[in-house]
């Protein structure tokens, strides 16, 4: 075991393969443990540690201090927050410790980051990447692959880069960065929000209740809760989930298709009943599912046991088709027990969508699924 003390100046001080500790003292010092378990204490100035291969632990002191981390037992020790704005480059997946400030993840693993209490700067490396920053106002750089953007609480930066990218979104004063064509781009909202311009998908979650698309071609998902989703003008896709969602396409030149597909058999909690408001016939469609639902490949071709039209809510309880659009309320029912009277169970079958103004329909309008 050596132990090596710098001079007050700017030193350069070296280890050897053993367990070594490295003593920078002033001056802004470079330490390099190499190999074993080192122990490098920078001291005051703004000081790089490297403690190389196995489990080191590096202490920067006053100063703007870099660690370079690439073994899970590395261990970066800051006082306090009055000691400088630090600096993790890290080799493998890390989570700050107390009052360091920022990260850049290095070499081109997909490894993640994960920040602290304290304003986070990170930045990923050219793969894959998560960075989440807990708290604080930080700021999250993905770079380059596809990443997971996190901010957590507090006013955040969020900037995917290239690559089809994930942004977590918890606070209203959240920004959000991203140039067109840089990728796919998808928003998990857990407030109220409105995707602005170079973003495609957004997904509600938690307790949001509003999304909005822009004027590009958007996917818009709701939650368990009754959602208000307007996709805006662009060719959008939508579904609304469990509860009972206002969907509106937006500009009605444009196709909106508004999806019904649960992955299992139909039941009233997973669907709902959704109001769409602005529904065009001939130009938006309806996509449902065969597993869903229970209907067959002939129901494009119009065949009764799978689609009719009916005058009345009425009517459609007595009808023999699968699907029945009763004319008076524009209202889609999944008849479940065919031609006796009602839809079968509440939770297999009854109305799950409302056309607002539509009167007239046929299979044309549908698009079928497995």
């Amino acid at each position: 075991m050596t132990t090596v003390r710098g001079d007050g100046r700017n030193n350069q001080l070296t280890g050897t393969q053993a367990a070594d500790t490295l003593l920078g003292l002033g001056g802004s010092d470079s330490l390099f443990g190499l190999q074993g378990e080192d122990l490098l204490q920078g001291g005051a100035g703004s000081d790089r540690l490297d403690g190389g291969a196995g489990s080191d632990r590096m202490v920067g002191g006053r100063g703007d201090d870099i660690y370079v981390v690439n073994d899970a037992g590395d261990r970066v020790i800051e006082g306090n927050r009055f000691q400088g704005i630090d600096t993790v480059e890290s080799f493998i997946s890390v989570a700050l410790s107390r009052h360091v400030e920022d990260l850049v993840l290095q070499g081109n693993r997909r490894i993640n980051g994960t920040g602290n209490a304290s304003n986070n700067f990170m930045m990923g490396n050219g793969n894959n990447n998560e960075l989440r920053g807990l708290f604080g106002d930080d700021r999250l750089y993905g770079m380059g692959g596809d990443d997971r953007l996190e901010g957590g609480k507090g006013k955040d930066i969020l900037a995917g880069g290239v690559g089809n990218d994930t942004y977590g979104v918890d606070d209203s004063g959240d920004i959000l960065l991203e140039d067109p064509n840089q990728g796919t781009d998808t928003v998990e909202a857990f407030i109220n929000f409105t995707l602005t311009n170079a973003f495609e998908t957004l997904v509600l979650k938690g307790n949001a209740v509003q999304g909005t698309g822009n004027s590009d071609t958007n996917t818009l998902t709701g939650n368990a809760g009754n959602n208000v989703l307007n996709g805006g003008a662009g060719a959008d896709n939508i579904t609304g989930n469990a509860g009972n969602d206002t969907l509106t396409g937006g500009d009605s030149r444009d196709r909106d298709l508004f999806f019904y597909t649960t992955g299992r058999a139909f039941a009233r909690a997973d669907i709902g009943v959704d109001t769409i408001t602005d529904f065009v016939r001939r130009t938006d469609v309806i996509v449902l599912s065969r597993t869903t639902f229970g209907i067959s490949n002939t129901f494009a071709s119009g065949d009764p046991s799978q689609f009719q039209s009916v005058a009345t809510d009425a009517d459609a309880g007595a009808s023999p088709a699968r699907i029945v659009f009763s004319q008076a309320t524009g209202t889609l029912f999944l008849n479940a027990n065919g031609t006796s009277s009602g839809f079968g169970s509440r939770n297999t079958g009854g109305s799950f969508l409302i056309l607002s103004g539509v009167n007239a329909l046929d299979a044309r309008d549908f698009v079928i699924q497995p």
